[in-house]
């Protein structure tokens, strides 16, 4: 008996340590942590028109993409496999938003062409163009003119056609920003089903690429997407 006894003694120890790690295990895969997926969304939240407002320095633009980055770090240690499908719909979804913003704006070349537009965009040149433009509409509607496009397609159009205006005398380096800014405002034209607008501004004479379409479709949904998800996930 007293060389069995250590042994069972041995066999119980190894056997509760495995039912220790087993718990361990299943308690970590049925976890379900929405809240903190929504704590994720709701503290690196950004609102991607900030990359390209007037005013927006180049630690503004900087910070929104360090925003980003943070966000897919923290949803990358979410567990969500205790959850209801919707909540582990939504994970993915959030990490290829995050992510495609990313890759899309927040790339070297195009993070420095960003900064740079901002810099050198002639801010008097874009407000003169804004201001025509708007005359231009007040005018059509005392003459009753009929207008092919609704009031979000021509302002768009607006801020593609004073974008181009204002940054005419921009160096080389802006040039990314510059594409970018045109392609974030394809983009959005193509969310509104507006005509399609070419490099020079023209309507209809090239279809916006795909990847623009991705960019705009992602870019003016994101903000409100994610922060109306975020509720969701902590109810």
């Amino acid at each position: 008996m007293g060389i069995h006894a250590p042994f069972s003694l041995t066999l119980f120890m190894f056997l509760w340590a495995m039912l220790l790690l087993q718990r361990a295990a299943c308690g970590s895969v049925s976890r379900c942590e929405a809240d903190k997926l929504a704590s994720c969304i709701t503290k690196n939240m950004i609102n991607p028109h900030m990359l390209f407002m007037e005013g927006s320095t180049e630690l503004d633009v900087i910070n929104s993409c360090n925003k980003v980055n943070d966000a897919l770090t923290c949803t990358n240690e979410v567990i969500v496999d205790g959850c209801s499908e919707e909540v582990k719909r939504a994970l993915p979804t959030a990490q290829a938003n995050f992510g495609l913003v990313r890759d899309t704006l927040c790339g070297k070349d195009v993070l420095v062409g960003i900064i740079e537009f901002n810099r050198c965009r002639d801010a008097h040149i874009m407000e003169t163009c804004r201001t025509a433009a708007r005359h231009h509409e007040n005018q059509g509607s005392r003459n009753k003119t009929t207008f092919s496009e609704d009031a979000k397609c021509r302002a768009f159009k607006t801020e593609f056609d004073c974008t181009l205006q204002a940054t005419t005398g921009c160096p080389p380096a802006a040039q990314p920003g510059t594409e970018a800014r045109k392609e974030f405002i394809r983009g959005l034209l193509a969310l509104q089903r507006c005509p399609t607008l070419g490099d020079g501004g023209d309507a209809g004479s090239i279809s916006a690429p795909w990847n623009s379409v991705i960019l705009g479709a992602l870019c003016s949904t994101l903000l409100y997407q994610l922060l109306y998800q975020a509720p969701m996930l902590q109810a």
